[in-house]
């Protein structure tokens, strides 16, 4: 579109200043001087039997018909194999069934690059009836091949279309139950989403769900992509929890599809949340922390804390609420979790975002017209607000009085340290003598209290081996330490000159 619009001004300022017809327009971007644009421009034109040029002096008034390219040609080839893909005739029958035929202009746009995709990844196709021979005896799977991002993305906008088709139905007739709820979730390939950590089971890259309705991220409130890419479904799902708690205020839908969510709390729910959980599963109850409650859970010693309250390692009473096929209520700020399930398993959370009043007026249309009904002048919201920002502001002072009291333990312990170091300091260095290479070193530790000694020295009257400084060598180490001292000395080795040794040998006589 951007080389057509290029290839219309480039024409448009090359025409006479009287204004030119779409057929000159065409065919000064055809005999562009530029190779590329006129390729270009020849390329996303659409593809006709003849092709108008201008006479060849303006006198003569007739236009002349240019015959389309021979088909062999390479113009000619280029021409066919363009027609044949947005045709979808380069597909297979198998691909036809997965992708089906390009019949819209945005199916074929998704289409436009696949030949190149197929001609580094097609294998060559046996024979019709044949199969090639097992090696070995046995058959053998084929490798699978990974699937491309257009035929990913076809394959979810048929999923969105379908899915949408379905709820619209229910809508229009009224059906709000779960089982229509189910039917048009099962329709749908639920999106990848690779953001909220929070929530992600230990080991996954991704998780698949999706928000409706309300996000708050950062500094910014407004309406979700999915809830314009879902309109259908959103109205589906905001009439099934109205026909159960018609006063329950909500301004998000968050969609889950199979995985079990880790411990976590909803920091920005604003009040209780409902929770419903479809399709043929075994298990996933949701364990909801509540004092009180029979069912313990421990957090695990090597997860990282969820807050300041739910720290690792931590035991926290609660019940687990069967949600399949039921409505729950729950206070989502609280820690919470699924529990381990097989099949397949669909979770709708319903619940109001505590930034709604930062919603501008667009936002809160939008809202509105896709199907929640939320009163933002509420005394009720008014309320829950004013006691979420009380507890955070609770919150936010406990925390602030356990980081006082932290430092004053901290502050604590270092003047404790201090003290003992200056009453060592008094108490002054061990007097024992160490071997310290041969040269007979004071001890560098500290005496330890009511004594003369180190700890080490002390223990056992280990100072006895080589004496005490102000004290004599004893015999049994002299003579030793003489022989190693002029040793060390022939070698012009000297003591340390800042510390007292035991010198049993002149240093002159080096």
């Amino acid at each position: 579109a951007a080389v057509m619009a290029a290839a219309v001004a480039v024409a448009a300022a090359q025409a006479p200043r009287g204004g030119a017809s779409p057929s000159e327009l065409a065919q000064a971007c055809a005999d562009s001087q530029s190779p590329r644009l006129s390729r270009r421009w020849r390329a996303l034109s659409p593809s006709s039997e003849a092709v108008v040029a201008p006479a060849e002096s303006p006198s003569e008034g007739v236009p002349a018909v240019v015959a389309p390219p021979p088909p062999g040609s390479d113009r000619g080839k280029r021409q066919e194999r363009r027609r044949q893909h947005e045709g979808g005739e380069h597909l297979g029958a198998a691909q036809k069934e997965v992708i089906g035929t390009p019949t819209t202009p945005l199916h074929k746009l998704l289409l436009r690059g696949r030949l190149a995709f197929q001609r580094r990844t097609k294998r060559p196709a046996a024979a019709a009836g044949e199969r090639a021979a097992p090696v070995g005896g046995a058959a053998k799977a084929k490798p699978k091949v990974k699937m491309s991002s257009i035929k990913r993305r076809t394959r979810f906008l048929q999923s969105v279309e379908a899915s949408e088709a379905a709820a619209k139905a229910a809508v229009e007739t009224g059906d709000a139950s779960l089982d229509a709820v189910q039917g048009a979730l099962q329709l749908l390939e639920v999106p990848r989403n690779t953001s909220r950590k929070n929530v992600m089971p230990k080991g996954q890259r991704f998780i698949n769900g999706m928000l409706l309705g309300v996000f708050a991220y950062g500094g910014r409130v407004g309406l979700s992509l999915a809830t314009s890419r879902h309109p259908w479904l959103t109205r589906l799902l905001a009439a099934a929890m109205r026909m159960e708690a018609p006063e329950f205020p909500f301004t998000s839908i968050q969609v889950n599809y199979n995985y079990a969510a880790k411990p976590h709390v909803d920091r920005n729910n604003l009040g209780p949340s409902y929770i419903v959980a479809l399709g043929e599963h075994a298990g996933g109850d949701l364990w909801v922390h509540e004092e009180g409650g029979q069912a313990t859970f421990t957090m695990p010693e090597d997860d990282e804390d969820v807050s300041a309250v739910y720290r690792a390692g931590k035991s926290f009473p609660g019940r687990e609420l069967c949600v399949r096929g039921r409505w729950a209520r729950f206070d989502g700020t609280r820690l919470h979790f699924t529990l381990p399930f097989s099949g397949e398993r669909y979770s709708l959370i319903f619940f109001a975002c505590d930034r709604c009043a930062a919603a501008d007026a667009s936002t809160q249309e939008g809202l509105l017209q896709a199907g929640f009904e939320f009163d933002w002048s509420s005394p009720a919201l008014q309320e829950q607000l004013a006691k979420k920002q009380q507890r955070v502001r609770a919150a936010s002072l406990e925390e602030q009085q356990k980081r006082q009291l932290r430092e004053v333990a901290r502050e604590a312990r270092e003047e404790r340290v201090r003290e003992q170091q200056e009453a060592k300091e008094l108490r002054g260095r061990c007097i024992g003598r160490t071997w310290a290479g041969g040269w007979g070193l004071r001890c560098t530790s500290g005496g330890a209290e009511s004594s003369d000694f180190c700890g080490t020295h002390a223990q056992g009257d280990k100072w006895k081996v080589h004496g005490r400084m102000d004290g004599p060598l004893p015999p049994a180490k002299q003579e030793e330490m003489a022989k190693c001292q002029r040793k060390m000395v022939a070698q012009g080795k000297r003591p340390p000159a800042d510390v007292e040794a035991t010198l049993l040998v002149e240093l002159a006589a080096a």
